[in-house]
């Protein structure tokens, strides 16, 4: 009787928050929008189905409605409070196991070989 597996263990990659809106020009510029965070991006260990706290996000003060007008103190700088960069956060990490177990017979001068396999036996994304 033989047994194997293949175990992988992966953490979550960096990921940004991003907005698309026509028709508002948060920055005021052709500069990419970022948006605003308060408090920790992840959703409570409770919540087995959300893993982003989305009350902990919020949209910049708009600086422009129409072409041509641009409310300067509405333009986000780098220094302002909860302004966001690259890799926000880190997506959900994965546990995945493959395993075979498997037995070969010899009968006579032949070896028949019989396998159960299982893919993604225990694979748990951790929310």
């Amino acid at each position: 009787m033989e047994w194997s597996g293949i175990a992988e263990f992966v953490s979550g990659a960096p990921q940004s928050v991003t907005i698309s809106a026509s028709g508002l020009n948060f920055t005021g510029g052709g500069d990419g929008t970022r948006i605003l965070l308060f408090g920790s991006p992840y959703a409570s260990r409770g919540s087995s189905f959300q893993y982003l706290n989305t009350s902990a996000f919020a949209l910049p003060p708009v600086a422009s409605t129409a072409v041509g007008v641009i409310d300067p103190s509405a333009i986000p700088s780098r220094s302002m409070l909860g302004i966001t960069g690259r890799d926000t956060y880190r997506a959900p990490r994965t546990n995945n196991w493959d395993m075979t177990l498997a037995k070969n017979i010899p009968i006579r001068n032949v070896s028949i070989s019989t396998a159960v396999r299982g893919l993604q036996c225990l694979q748990s994304p951790k929310l």
